[in-house]
């Protein structure tokens, strides 16, 4: 691997890290609502308040998913998913 390929994955992790870090808690908060809700409400309207945190990292979230909970997010240098349980939230690279 070059420095330039491993410089441009350290950003991507550090990218995608510390969005992660700001939504970690609203993820939690809004699959609890969802938990509640999905009967009632549209999985779309959970990506406005994730949009916030995200264009402060220069994250696009792309889709919302209903199960698992959670949305498929990209950083200039990756996509990325991100899903909550009960009892965990987490992300993963996926391209």
């Amino acid at each position: 691997m070059t420095q330039t390929t491993l410089s441009a994955s350290n950003t991507a992790k550090t990218v995608a890290l510390a969005f992660f870090d700001d939504a970690y808690e609203l993820i939690g908060e809004l699959y609890g609502r969802w938990l509640d809700e999905k009967d009632y409400e549209d999985i779309n309207d959970y990506r406005a308040p994730l949009a916030k945190i995200a264009e402060k990292h220069g994250v696009t979230i792309t889709k919302m998913t209903k199960k698992p909970f959670g949305f498929a997010f990209t950083t200039p240098q990756g996509t990325y998913v991100a899903t909550a349980r009960l009892g965990s939230v987490s992300y993963k690279r996926i391209s």
